[in-house]
Order: C-alpha cells, then sequence, then structure tokens
C-alpha cells in the first residue's frame, strides 16, 4: 500500500495504484485542510455559535449550512451530518443549484466513509437534477459524473464509469476548467491502470501532466509524474521509471512542500522503490530520506512501509544482521499503528535473514510466526497462495544455486537451509490437508443446516399454515350449521375467533414471503435518507391491535431526526417487533416504540412491553430456524416463530443486528441501531 490512507479493497484493483490514487483525489477534495485544521475549527466554531443563536433567515442558514459542512471536510461524518441538515431545508426553499451542491457535498462524504452505494446515489440526484433543470452551474455536474465514474471504477463496472468519466471530459473542455479537466484525465488514468492497460494509463497521466504545466500546478504535476513512473514499473520500462521519478523528486524539492508533505514523502518512496532495479544504496539513500521526513512532519504511518523496504535492501546487499534489525523496527512501528498486515510480509525477511546468520532456533521461531500466516491466508486465497510459494521457492532454489557456484558455504550451513526448507515444505502439504478436511466438516455442517432449515421451512408450511386453515373450515361448517340456532352475542363472539386466526394467516404468509424474498435475492436494498417520525408515522394497525386487547400503546419519537435506510425494510421490521409485542402483552399491559439518538450519530430503535416475558433458552433459539418453535399469544394468536428470523435477516441488510432482552413475568425489550 502506497499511502496512509485506507482505501476500499477489491480484487480486480492494483494495489499500487490504489492507494495513491485515493490520495489524490482526498487532496483535491480537501485542499490542504488537513495541515491548517486549527484554523478551521475556530472559523467553525464561530458559524456553530452564530446558529445556535438563531433568528436566521433560510439563506443565512444554508450559507452557514455549506461552510461548515466544507470546512468539515477532513470529518466526513460531520460533513454528511450538515449536509444532510442543508438538504433538508434547501428541499423546502426549493432552490435545486443549492439542492444540487448539498448532494455533491453528501456524495463526497459518504465516498471517505467508504459507503459507496450512497454515495453513488447522491451523485445520480444530482445529475437526475440537472435533466430537469438546465440551470444547474456545469461544474456541479462535472464533479457529479466524475465521481460516479470512480465509484463505478472502484466496483469494477468498467463500462459505465468510462461513460460517466468522458461525460465529465466533455463538460470540462466545455466550460474551459482545467482543474476538472486534469482531476477526470487522474481518474480515467487510474481505471485503466486497474485494468492494467498500460499505454491508456499512461496516455492520460501525461494528458494530466500538461495541465499542470500549463496552469502552473507544481503539486499535481509531481502526483503526475510519480504516477507515471509507477506505470512504467509495471510494464517493465524500469529506466523511464527512474526519470521520471527524478524529476518528479526535483520538482517537490524545489517548490513549497510544506503545504503537501504526503506528496513529498510519496515522491521520495517511489524513487528509492525505482532505484531497486540499479541500485540498492540508493534505495537506502532515499528510503531513509523519506524515514526522516515523516518525523519531521510527524507522519509516522508511512514508517512501516519504508523500513520494510530499507529491511529487503539490506537482505538483498546480504547484510542480514541489519534486515533483521529494521525488520523488527517495521514491526514495532506496524503495531503501533494497528497494522496487522504489513507484519506478515516481514515475517520470511526475519526468517530468512536468520537462516543466513544461522541462527537456527530464531528461524523456526519466525516460521511458525510465518507458518500460521500462511494458514490464514490460505483460507482466502488458497490457489494463489500456492503458486506464489512455488514461485518463491523455485527462485529461492536458483538464488541458492548461484551463491554455491560463486562462493564455498560451509556443509554444516547448507544442511541447515535444507533443513529448514525441508520442514517447510512437510508444513505446507500437512496444512493443505488440514485446510481440505476443515472444507469438508464445514460443507458438511453447512448441508445439515440447510436440510434442517428446509424442514423447518416446509413444517411451518404444513402445521402453521394448513392446520388452521382446516380447522377454519371446520368452524364455518360449524357456524352455518348453527347460524339460527346462537344468539348475536354468540355468533360476533365466534366471527371475532375467525377474524383473530385469519389475522394469524395474514401475518404468516406475509413473514413467509419476506423470508422466501431473503432467501432467493429478490429483496433489495435501496437506502436513502428520511425522516424518523415519517417514516415510524403509520401505526394506525398497532394501535387498533393494542385497543382491541385492552393495551396501552405509547410512542417517543424525535421529530428532527434523519436516518439513511430502506424504507419499506424498516417498517416490515418495526410492524413485526410491534405485533410480537401486542400478541405477548396481557390487557391492561403497555407497548412502547421509542427513538433515541446514540453517540454515533445513529437512532437506536426500541420495543418494549410488559407481557409474559422468556427465558434464557427460549431467546438462545429465537434466530434459529431449525430450533425456533412458536408460541400463542395471551389471547391465543399463533404464531410461527419467523418474525424475528425475517427482521435479523432484514438488518443484516443495514448492517445492524437485533438485540434482546427479556425476563420471564416482566416483559421483553427489543432494540437495534439504524
Amino acid at each position: 500500500m502506497k499511502t496512509h490512507f485506507t482505501p476500499p479493497r477489491y480484487n480486480t484493483v492494483n494495489q499500487i495504484f490504489v492507494g495513491t490514487f485515493i490520495l489524490f483525489l482526498i487532496s483535491l477534495q480537501m485542499g490542504g485542510t488537513v495541515f491548517a485544521q486549527q484554523t478551521t475549527e475556530q472559523r467553525i466554531d464561530s458559524l456553530e455559535k452564530v446558529i445556535a443563536k438563531g433568528n436566521l433567515s433560510n439563506e443565512k442558514l444554508l450559507q452557514c449550512y455549506r461552510e461548515i459542512g466544507s470546512l468539515y471536510n477532513y470529518d466526513p461524518q460531520k460533513s454528511l451530518k450538515y449536509s444532510m441538515k442543508g438538504i433538508t431545508l434547501a428541499e423546502k426553499t426549493g432552490n435545486r443549484e443549492i439542492i444540487s451542491d448539498f448532494y455533491i457535498a453528501s456524495a463526497n462524504a459518504y465516498y471517505y466513509l467508504n459507503k459507496l452505494d450512497s454515495s453513488l446515489l447522491y451523485c445520480e440526484k444530482t445529475i437526475e437534477l440537472y435533466s430537469t433543470n438546465g440551470d444547474i452551474e456545469q461544474q456541479t455536474l462535472g464533479t457529479a459524473l466524475r465521481i460516479a465514474g470512480v465509484i463505478h471504477t472502484l466496483q469494477g463496472n468498467n463500462d459505465a464509469a468510462l461513460d460517466y468519466l468522458y461525460r465529465s471530459v466533455e463538460i470540462a473542455e466545455k466550460t474551459n476548467n482545467k482543474s476538472l479537466l486534469s482531476q477526470v484525465y487522474s481518474s480515467i488514468a487510474y481505471l485503466y491502470a486497474s485494468v492494467h492497460n498500460i499505454k491508456q494509463a499512461e496516455n492520460y497521466f501525461i494528458k494530466m501532466s500538461n495541465i499542470c504545466i500549463e496552469t502552473g500546478d507544481s503539486l499535481n504535476l509531481t502526483y503526475s509524474l510519480y504516477q507515471l513512473s509507477n506505470v512504467y514499473t509495471d510494464s517493465f520500462e524500469h529506466d523511464k521509471a527512474l526519470q521520471y521519478a527524478q524529476e518528479a523528486y526535483h520538482i517537490i524539492t524545489s517548490c513549497h512542500n510544506a503545504d503537501r508533505p504526503d506528496y513529498l514523502i510519496e515522491t521520495v518512496i517511489t524513487l528509492s522503490d525505482t532505484w531497486r532495479y540499479y541500485d540498492h544504496t540508493e534505495v537506502l539513500k532515499y528510503a531513509k530520506e523519506a524515514l526522516s521526513l515523516t518525523e519531521k512532519y510527524n507522519i509516522p504511518s508511512y514508517k512501516p512501509r519504508i523500513l520494510h523496504s530499507i529491511a529487503k535492501s539490506y537482505y538483498l546487499q546480504k547484510n542480514y544482521a541489519a534486515a533483521e534489525n529494521f525488520a523488527f523496527q517495521a514491526i514495532n512501528e506496524a503495531e503501533a499503528q494497528g497494522d496487522d498486515e504489513i507484519k506478515n510480509y516481514l515475517y520470511d525477511v526475519i526468517l530468512l535473514s536468520n537462516i543466513e546468520l544461522g541462527n537456527k532456533d530464531r528461524a523456526i521461531e519466525y516460521f511458525e510466526l510465518y507458518r500460521n500466516w500462511m494458514i490464514n491466508f490460505f483460507q482466502q486465497t488458497f490457489n494463489t497462495s500456492l503458486s506464489e510459494m512455488e514461485v518463491k521457492y523455485e527462485t529461492e532454489k536458483k538464488e541458492h544455486e548461484i551463491e554455491r557456484q560463486q562462493q564455498v558455504i560451509s556443509q554444516k550451513n547448507r544442511q541447515t537451509v535444507l533443513l529448514v526448507v525441508g520442514i517447510a515444505m512437510c508444513a505446507l502439504f500437512l496444512i493443505l490437508l488440514w485446510y481440505m478436511l476443515q472444507l469438508r466438516n464445514r460443507r458438511n455442517r453447512t448441508l445439515a443446516e440447510m436440510n434442517a432449515t428446509k424442514d423447518k421451512f416446509f413444517g411451518i408450511i404444513s402445521h402453521d399454515l394448513k392446520n388452521p386453515a382446516l380447522a377454519q373450515r371446520s368452524a364455518l361448517k360449524k357456524l352455518i350449521k348453527n347460524a339460527k340456532l346462537w344468539d348475536n352475542d354468540t355468533l360476533t363472539e365466534y366471527y371475532d375467533d375467525l377474524l383473530q386466526s385469519a389475522d394469524g394467516q395474514v401475518e404468516l404468509i406475509y413473514n413467509l414471503l419476506s423470508w422466501a424474498q431473503l432467501q432467493t435475492g429478490r429483496m433489495t436494498y435501496t437506502p436513502d435518507t428520511f425522516a424518523i417520525d415519517n417514516l415510524l408515522s403509520d401505526l394506525s394497525l398497532i394501535r387498533n391491535m393494542a385497543e382491541n386487547k385492552g393495551i396501552t400503546f405509547t410512542t417517543q419519537i424525535p421529530k428532527d431526526g434523519l436516518v439513511t435506510c430502506d424504507s419499506n425494510m424498516l417498517t416490515t421490521v418495526v410492524r413485526n417487533l410491534l405485533t410480537n409485542a401486542v400478541k405477548f402483552t396481557s390487557a391492561g399491559g403497555t407497548v412502547s416504540l421509542s427513538a433515541e439518538q446514540t453517540g454515533k450519530g445513529n437512532y437506536a430503535i426500541s420495543v418494549s412491553d410488559t407481557g409474559i416475558g422468556m427465558s434464557s433458552e427460549q431467546i438462545s433459539q429465537l434466530f434459529h430456524l431449525d430450533k425456533a418453535h412458536s408460541r400463542n399469544g395471551t389471547a391465543g394468536e399463533q404464531g410461527s416463530g419467523l418474525g424475528l428470523i425475517v427482521c435479523q435477516e432484514l438488518l443484516e441488510k443495514h448492517d445492524s443486528t437485533l438485540h434482546v432482552e427479556s425476563e420471564e413475568g416482566k416483559g421483553s425489550r427489543f432494540w437495534f441501531e439504524v
């Protein structure tokens, strides 16, 4: 990874370009505010005080929301908060240009929160707004098209990505917007680099470089040059890679690099990497310079990567003690920053260095660490890992053969090396055997669970659906036979029983249909932003159920809260939970619905009752279709045990979980965050 920012991971994206491209996007969007945060926070504090005083016109309030949202671009969660407030107010005023600005701000915030679907949704809203209102500023539309193109690239939708990006190019060229054109060229170059189309990636980075030269943009010219260096490295044109890396280094060290120290460090690291094919002395020289810059500008996130590069260079220079020393430093830095991934790539440096140094115990210790990492790695990418290990082993054998021809190595050391390699290969095959056995056992467990689920599903259909229907038919026959004999009160009571039975069957059918749609993938998750009081306002059916049983039903929902969710899914969850609460509460009891904001900016939605409650054993079986058992309600209402399972699966679509608190005889509380 070539940057301290953490981009989303996609299998089809070349790792060399992911980090640096995301860094470039952030630099263009943020405009260096990360390094001027103190002044920014003072301005934010001033604006928030103005808002708190009130008495602002809608126009002034919108201006405050826009400025605070832009100042919070280093904190996308807070930026999104003010963008959403701006959208709500702007939609009331009907000013489409202002609405589109807040849409773009929301798209950016969702992008940096790695919520790509939500980001794409607001890009599409901006584009749709433009199609019905030609007065929206062209740059806003161009920006929306560019961000949509970047998201489609990250999601692997390359045809759609190119369509959006070329439409953005047309707008940038039409309006002569050099800044936008430079950004779009970079996005297109990244797309081609991600599919290894080196020629086109080179072409668009060169176009970006020419614009930067024309506009005198030294910093972004540096970016395009060291990206070109990466492109040429990928195409094995190492002379060109070194040339462009040196040019980038010359420019960044000549301009005001303190404005963007991350650009300076990236450039020095790129130059160090390109020297790896020529002279490891130069590699170490520039790697140590990059390490010094991380101390100067207090950006420690680069340190594990730089120290790893230094350790590898010392190993290739056969300075095994130094290689081991810097590898340990890299591991310590990675642990301090919580970066466990890079540690795995350092174990082999320590392992091989200690083999060369003859430290058998240390070599075995790090062989064990290396092997444990490989077990986890094989579970995800078995075939790829095996191929890489075979290539690595063959390479190591060739290197050892060359070394044996050039120098005399003692017989004891050769035996030690062969012993370690032999142990590694035997361990590898044992790991593979163990993995295959685990895979078979896991598959058998999955099949058993699927069979149990199928049996339960058909049991619901045959028992909970068929038996009540047969009972209703018998009851109707009895009603027809005795209709002239029974008085009105008896008939009314009988009708109520039939209606209650029918309501239970309708609820079961709804849950069966929802569950079937979820299992077959036909229920799609379509998020949007809603006012929570509007979302949970239609509760008349629940109120009627509660009144009919003599139950008090209360709600406590904030009027100005906003949530992002699929409205149909969320209302289905709340309806199921409230229906259950009424079902298992006796007359005179209470059922409550509440929504409270949490510290994370989410809302905790809670359904509580004073009903019959559950034991710990009953709670443990709630979300297992093969174990769940239905219980009749306090008035004899029937159930299937399927409703809560549907709720849980719908909440999983929202990255949320259904929590349960209950005690027999004292009621229950179900709650979740969204």
